[in-house]
């Protein structure tokens, strides 16, 4: 998976290793790393997380499941204070105070995000009748590539 995520992250690459589960009070929400009193249960959650770009307030990251739960990029991004853009569960007050400090332009681009910078590029498993590996690509949404291009300094 692709996310743009709001910060810039230091580490080119890392693993989160954090249990996630969900909250008592807003069983909506999932948290990373969740207290007895915070959470229903919590079960294990690894993201392997590598850095593609970095721009004055965001980073471009490819975060590759090693466990698959509920939000677990979202969540364990957001724990380590870098959620992902237009994210309105988890990102949501990091993402007014960042949006303040960005350019008209870069602005502009941001809100033209349908959703959440979260874009599922490479998929690749083994097909379940002929046990072949397939794949598939695909390139971010219009949206999002037109962010990117415009923090690279290219016009789309």
């Amino acid at each position: 998976m692709l996310a743009l995520v709001w910060g810039v992250m230091r580490e080119d690459r890392l693993l989160i290793d954090i249990p996630v589960g969900r909250l008592l009070r807003d069983p909506a929400r999932v948290v990373a790393a969740p207290g007895p009193a915070a959470a229903r249960r919590s079960v294990p959650a690894a993201t392997d997380v590598r850095v593609l770009d970095r721009h004055a307030r965001m980073t471009l990251v490819e975060a590759r499941l090693l466990t698959g739960r509920t939000h677990q990029i979202r969540v364990h991004l957001n724990h380590l204070g870098h959620p992902v853009l237009g994210d309105p569960v988890y990102g949501l007050r990091r993402s007014r105070a960042e949006m303040r400090a960005l350019d008209g332009v870069t602005r502009n681009l941001v809100k033209g995000l349908p959703g959440q910078a979260l874009h599922a590029h490479r998929l690749q498993f083994r097909h379940p009748a002929s046990g072949q590996e397939v794949s598939f690509s695909l390139p971010p949404p219009k949206a999002m590539a037109k962010l990117l291009a415009h923090l690279r300094g290219r016009v789309l």
